[in-house]
């Protein structure tokens, strides 16, 4: 006879390491699952701790959602702290971007001249936003393993961080800078910031590239594979010399290689004469195409004057994190036409 009063196993009774591994697989949504598990029991909250803060995205408006998630943080760690054996909590992968006012979106755009009262509170609203995006990455360079930085759309008095001294990222494998990188080697570190990074997405909004030589050379992220430029409406030096093959060897894993150029003007725009510049910048495009030594991706320009918005980087960061291709394919919400490539000789 077989004996049906076996015990009913509830999440409770699971081994603690089994726990982990599940709600690791499952914290990878930018940080919804993570809240939820800390509400189902005192138990699952202690449990997940070392986990629920897998994948965070920090894209909002104002300034108000970074400040209260670090106050939720820091608390965390010191409940880890508080009990022996604790694990600390990590974040493994982060999206964040640049807010536009403290309680209130565009509430850092004012008219200085109008209000020297408000430029004085904005300054300091600010200088404090800025602290806490520094505090964050830094604290959590020595363990993410994807990075998504939204710090410039336009506003550079708003969103532009300073300089960020820190010893590196030696687990980051993917990294999507909206703007200048802000990273500089902590004093005495004399190894590469990214030794792991593999993929490499470069948003540029006014097309010109002037970071691009700081990635080329090694010196930097040794092992890129992927490298995607967005909103390109320059052809630097440097980028031609690659293109060309000259100075090939200064990636030499690459395996993948996305240019998305910039679109072309507004209707009425008044600067100069921008539909001259643009038919300009098409020629010396289509040259550095044909000139190419391998193959180059060419992704459809977009419609806006900025590119990409907050919410086009988390989708596609979100997609990276459950497995799909992210920026590194044609994406039906974002880039919607077909890919061109210069084939190689």
């Amino acid at each position: 006879m077989h004996n049906h009063n076996h015990q009913v196993t509830t999440i409770h009774d699971l081994a603690t390491e089994l726990l982990e591994n599940i709600f690791a697989l499952a914290c990878t949504d930018g940080g919804y699952t993570g809240c939820s598990l800390s509400l189902v029991s005192k138990d699952i909250r202690v449990t997940s701790r070392p986990t629920r803060f897998f994948s965070i995205s920090l894209v909002s408006e104002t300034a108000q959602p970074l400040a209260k998630f670090l106050r939720c943080f820091d608390a965390e760690c010191a409940a880890t702290r508080a009990h022996d054996g604790g694990r600390t909590p990590l974040i493994r992968h982060l999206c964040i971007a640049a807010a536009e006012g403290e309680d209130k979106k565009q509430s850092w755009r004012y008219d200085t001249q109008a209000d020297a009262a408000c430029e004085a509170a904005v300054n300091k609203e600010q200088a404090r936003y800025r602290a806490n995006v520094v505090s964050l990455l830094q604290r959590v360079a020595p363990s993410l393993h994807t990075l998504s930085l939204v710090h410039w759309q336009g506003w550079q008095n708003l969103t532009m961080l300073p300089d960020i001294e820190c010893a590196g990222f030696p687990l980051l494998q993917e990294l999507t800078l909206v703007g200048p990188d802000p990273f500089i080697p902590a004093q005495g570190c004399t190894h590469p910031l990214y030794p792991r990074l593999a993929r490499l997405h470069l948003v540029d909004n006014w097309g010109s590239f002037e970071d691009l030589p700081r990635w080329l050379g090694g010196g930097r992220a040794p092992r890129i594979t992927h490298l995607r430029l967005t909103n390109l409406a320059q052809i630097p030096a440097e980028l031609k010399a690659l293109v060309e093959s000259a100075e090939r060897d200064k990636l030499p894993d690459l395996v993948q290689f996305v240019i998305q150029p910039k679109g072309p003007p507004a209707p009425g725009a008044r600067c100069g004469n921008p539909y001259l510049r643009y038919a300009k910048f098409q020629g010396r495009f289509q040259e550095l195409l044909a000139g190419a030594a391998f193959p180059i991706e060419v992704f459809p320009h977009h419609g806006s004057r900025y590119v990409y918005a907050d919410s086009s980087t988390r989708r596609q960061w979100l997609d990276r994190l459950e497995g799909g291709p992210g920026c590194w394919a044609l994406d039906s919400g974002l880039d919607t036409a077909n890919t061109g490539a210069a084939d190689s000789d």
